[in-house]
């Protein structure tokens, strides 16, 4: 499956988000 950059990054920003958010529920 080819994914275009653009989305690589969207899915990357969002499990920073998710990291980022665990962390401050921590």
């Amino acid at each position: 499956m080819i994914t275009p950059p653009s989305m690589g990054n969207l899915a990357r920003d969002y499990l920073l988000a998710l990291s980022n958010h665990a962390d401050l529920d921590e």
